[in-house]
């Protein structure tokens, strides 16, 4: 009845903007992809034996399917951007996970309160752009939760992807979804911009604290770039002084202690270097030591300031072999001690190599992805999957380090308590076959990882993807 009640507003809407519009466009994307058999093969700690899963097939992505329905209109001086997204029984997209996220709906380590209606919205984002002094001046309201959103300002890996670098807004826990701010663009300095703004947030008892503005203050957002019109090179850079926790997974109902404070620099160089596409970013984190009040086995309290830095550089080759276009990309990360847990250090690093080949006179290519992860830390307190959800949330969901690059649980965890290291191999070749608005894909997938503490363990997986995803 919700999704029902959705469709004919945003079919009202749509009439209602297509009147007055100088321009609307209704567009979407569509991901029906499925995994036709997979199978882990697990030897867990102290086991003599190997155990297997029995082979199976799943529906995926792990969303449950993706319909994006996109709205996007402009009148005059403003711009209106909304999406639908819904899952392939055009029930919620990812489960119960609400696509509008708010933490007034949010009742702790219990999850979403379903019945409230935020919970279940398939509204993705709904915001609004409006131009001002021949558009060297802008104003964005309105809630972004779709992706983490960045404006611009922040240029993905050319194999790996999104950058581990918080956007202004998201759907991520601690990342709020909601932004409003100025973005300024001055003819008499060509090349460059810049944009401010807070998570202007709903008010509701659950954001009162946040909402005071001795707290609010230090939730400002800034991000600038400046692209060098003679060579092509763009420079971006930007600082948020508190990153704010969301309510859950065992956090109290207080939004006023930062996860931590952030800053980064990037450079991007599509054409300096002829046939070579390169980009590189440095993220750099700081937090309190302090972890809800934990404190160290000699009993001393570690409240002193501690840091994360993540530093990624990838290039595309182009005419490296004829034919062929070829990615690689590295992303190391180094966490000191205290910053993800309390007398924990740790250092990660992923790379990645990728290829592909059309085939002369057809629309099919072939390709592969691979990753090479190793990762290292004092007292061997990763998990299967990554480090645990408390020391996640403090170094953020999308840095924190990853054994499991094909998502895959079920394997029991290696024991902490000395200090471990972790490896993991993972490839993917694919044939594919290209259409004017989207593709299919057929591939194998294959993942080895080796994790080791007082005790090991290993895991073998594999499984056959078949993708199919269209978009307009």
């Amino acid at each position: 009845m919700k999704v029902n009640k959705f469709l004919i507003g945003a079919a009202a809407l749509s009439l209602g903007s297509a009147v007055c519009a100088q321009e609307i466009h209704i567009g979407g994307y569509v991901d029906y992809s499925s995994t036709l058999a997979t199978q882990v093969v697990n030897k867990a700690p102290g086991a003599d034996e190997w155990d297997a899963t029995q082979v199976g097939a799943e529906f995926g992505p792990v969303q449950n399917g993706i319909h994006f329905l996109n709205l996007d209109a402009t009148a005059l001086n403003v711009d209106f951007h909304t999406n639908v997204w819904i899952g392939a029984g055009l029930g919620p997209w990812y489960a119960d996970v609400p696509q509008y996220i708010d933490r007034s709906v949010y009742n702790g380590s219990n999850g979403f309160d379903a019945s409230a209606d935020d919970a279940s919205t398939p509204i993705g984002q709904m915001w609004v752009c409006t131009h001002f002094i021949d558009d060297q001046l802008r104003f964005y309201t309105g809630n972004f939760a779709s992706n983490g959103w960045n404006a611009g300002y922040v240029f993905g890996g050319y194999v790996l992807g999104g950058q581990k670098i918080e956007g202004l807004a998201g759907r991520t826990k601690g990342n709020d979804s909601a932004f409003s701010g100025v973005e300024v663009l001055p003819h008499a300095l060509t090349g460059f911009k810049a944009i401010v703004g807070f998570p202007v947030a709903p008010f509701v008892d659950s954001y009162e604290k946040f909402n005071e503005w001795s707290h609010f203050i230090k939730s400002v957002k800034f991000m600038t770039q400046y692209r060098w019109l003679l060579y092509n090179v763009t420079f971006n850079a930007g600082v948020r002084p508190n990153f704010y926790r969301t309510n859950g997974d065992g956090y109290s109902d207080e939004y006023t202690e930062s996860l931590f404070g952030e800053a980064f620099l990037q450079v991007d160089m599509p054409s300096l270097v002829y046939g070579v596409q390169l980009n590189a970013s440095y993220d750099f984190r700081w937090r309190e030591a302090e972890v809800d009040g934990d404190i160290t086995v000699s009993g001393d309290d570690w409240s002193k300031t501690t840091f994360s830095h993540i530093l990624q550089a990838s290039a595309r080759f182009t005419n490296l072999v004829e034919g062929w276009s070829f990615g690689v990309e590295d992303r190391f990360a180094y966490y000191q001690p205290h910053y993800l847990a309390v007398n924990e250090t740790a250092i990660y690093n992923v790379l990645a190599v990728s290829g592909e080949h059309p085939i002369s006179g057809t629309s099919y290519a072939f390709g592969f992805n691979t990753q090479f992860m190793y990762g290292q830390d004092a007292n061997g307190t990763c998990t299967g999957n990554g480090w645990s959800d408390d020391q996640k949330a403090y170094a953020s969901d999308l840095v924190a380090f990853d054994a499991n690059f094909m998502g895959l649980d079920g394997e029991t965890a290696p024991a902490s308590g000395s200090a471990g290291r972790y490896f993991s191999v993972y490839g993917y070749p694919y044939v594919q076959k290209n259409f004017a608005n989207g593709f299919t894909r057929l591939g194998v997938e294959l993942q080895y990882k080796h994790l080791e503490t007082s005790n090991v363990l290993e895991a073998f997986a594999w499984r056959v993807p078949l993708t199919l995803t269209f978009w307009w």
